[in-house]
């Protein structure tokens, strides 16, 4: 039913913005249950894309991997 994201990066003030919307491809539409994950700009140090993944290094060292498929794993981080 909806195997399609969009993902949008913004950087508002000192924060990383990144939404996901899901689309419906046999409504052809955007589904309503837009993702919001908001980082602190000033904590990112990095990043990188690995594949599919878009991976936010943090300046301790953690790795934030940032995927449709693992999108509420890393959301309740």
């Amino acid at each position: 039913m909806f195997n399609q994201a969009s993902e949008q990066i913004y950087i508002i003030d000192d924060k990383l913005v990144i939404t996901l919307s899901y689309l419906d491809t046999c409504l052809d539409k955007i589904l309503p249950n837009e993702w919001i994950i908001i980082f602190d700009r000033n904590e990112i140090f990095d990043v990188e894309l690995e594949g599919d993944n878009l991976v936010l290094i943090t300046k301790n060292g953690k790795k934030v991997k940032v995927n449709v498929s693992n999108l509420e794993e890393t959301y309740a981080k």
